[in-house]
């Protein structure tokens, strides 16, 4: 599946430098999902002549729901010299809608009042879990954490090819690591793998899953609009 967006990868970046920032919910977060923005950014960027930073953490410690939107504004703004975009994550679980009027629609009207001034606040919302996108390439799986799984002896194994349908994301990725991990290998934790998942997963494979195509047709909108002068 090739999109106008995949169609520019080849072009040289040569332009103004996009500096993206992610707002995570956890570690295994930011593991995957910094390694795949900056990849996938490098390819929607590169049709408009930008260069792309290695994309950093944003992290901010508040409980309260209230507190903790106010604060993500205060840290872009402390980081605003650097910053051009902050992603946002937060997963779909069973209902995308549920869970945007929860996390996403309260802190787009904290950021209107109290974010960086012409800095972009975009999400980032895999269906379910994150995992779900790490799960969407099965050869790059295979490569990284071993062959020697068979899908049927896997939780929810018949519906990895097609994953936002997955209860469970994070079991299921969990499962696949532990079956494909040699006897004689050190026990090891996703965070080890996610990362190498990220780097080496087909971006084409990606493009199959709707919550990752909205993630590029809002990130690809957002991008036509920013201003770096």
């Amino acid at each position: 599946m090739q999109t106008k967006l995949g169609s520019c990868w080849r072009h040289r970046l040569i332009g103004p430098e996009l500096n993206a920032f992610l707002m995570g919910e956890g570690s295994t977060d930011y593991a995957f999902l910094t390694v795949l923005l900056e990849r996938a950014l490098g390819e929607l960027a590169v049709c408009k002549s930008l260069s792309v930073a290695p994309v950093q953490r944003l992290q901010v410690n508040v409980g309260d729901p209230i507190g903790r939107h106010r604060a993500i504004c205060s840290a872009a703004r402390d980081a605003a010299p650097s910053l051009s975009v902050l992603f946002v994550h937060y997963d779909g679980s069973a209902s995308v809608e549920r869970e945007t009027g929860k996390y996403w629609d309260p802190l787009r009207r904290e950021w209107e009042k109290f974010g960086p001034s012409g800095r972009l606040l975009l999400r980032v919302v895999p269906i379910q879990e994150m995992e779900s996108w790490a799960l969407a390439d099965r050869k790059t799986l295979q490569s990284v954490v071993g062959a020697s799984w068979n899908a049927k002896d896997i939780f929810e194994g018949g519906r990895l090819d097609r994953p936002e349908e997955l209860s469970d994301p994070k079991r299921t990725l969990r499962e696949i690591i532990a079956a494909g991990r040699s006897k004689r290998r050190v026990k090891r934790d996703p965070r080890d793998y996610l990362p190498l998942i990220a780097e080496r997963m087909n971006l084409r494979t990606l493009e199959q899953l709707s919550s990752f195509r909205l993630w590029q047709l809002e990130t690809e909108k957002a991008l036509a609009d920013l201003n770096f002068n």
